[in-house]
């Protein structure tokens, strides 16, 4: 399905690769995604971002977990954009992600790609293929000009600048770095600006300031404040509201 931009939005980035030994409130069974999945987008959430989860709770790409949870959330979603991960973790061996990737018979609305991987490139031709859009990561300068050189910035819909330093300086520095490769050749409203851990607050605010859109989820922390776990995906949404001037 081919992505509208209605930027600035928020996207809930519900569970990640954390697992409940994270905390017990990521949700990891089809029943606790829905559950998170459904409470964002009463929150605020305009989109979805999830990653696929099997019987025991680990990250997938097996096409009957897709289709299994992508049709799940879609009976109680409807015009929610749905969208999930095809980190290279999931499945190291390239060969295997790919068969994976070929034998799903549901598809996501998007998914992402993280240009730091090897055969990025590949995987985004084969779910073009199959009319599925692209957000495509980039965290670092260089992934910014591999994405410019491939050719294939025109067939992403979104771009995720999500640097991966530590501390707020830091990223905020990489983030200026990335600006100056990618926005003169992409609009404001391709780009979604989001942290990890100790940065996601910071650059949320960062974000709303862009005029950019940004997500936040478990994915990306677990606290509420400094010292506060979250209770839930909602949770986080509604506090990223509240930088929305």
């Amino acid at each position: 399905m081919s992505q509208k931009l209605t930027s600035p939005l928020i996207k809930a980035a519900i569970n990640g690769s954390r697992t409940k030994l994270d905390s017990t409130k990521i949700p990891t069974s089809k029943e606790e995604i829905l559950a998170e999945a459904k409470l964002s987008v009463i929150a605020g959430a305009q989109q979805i971002h999830f990653h696929v989860r099997d019987k025991n709770g680990r990250e997938t790409l097996d096409g009957k977990f897709v289709a299994e949870q992508l049709s799940l959330l879609r009976q109680h979603l409807l015009n929610i954009p749905i969208g999930i991960s095809t980190g290279d973790w999931i499945e190291p061996n390239f060969e295997l992600r790919k068969k994976l990737i070929n034998g799903w018979t549901t598809f996501p609305d998007f998914v992402s790609v993280n240009f730091g991987e090897d055969n990025c490139e590949q995987i985004i031709k084969m779910l073009l293929d199959k009319a599925v859009s692209i957000e495509a990561g980039i965290s670092k300068v260089a992934d910014a000009k591999k994405l410019i050189n491939s050719g294939l910035l025109k067939y992403c819909f979104r771009i995720l600048i999500e640097p991966q330093e530590h501390t707020i300086s830091g990223a905020l520095e990489n983030v200026s770095a990335i600006e100056k490769v990618i926005l003169p050749v992409i609009s404001r409203q391709e780009i979604l600006l989001h942290g990890l851990n100790g940065t996601c607050w910071a650059l949320i605010e960062k974000a709303f300031e862009r005029n950019y859109s940004t997500r936040v989820g478990f994915e990306d922390t677990l606290y509420i404040d400094e010292t506060t776990k979250a209770e839930s995906n909602a949770a986080l949404i509604k506090k990223t509201l509240s930088f929305k001037k």
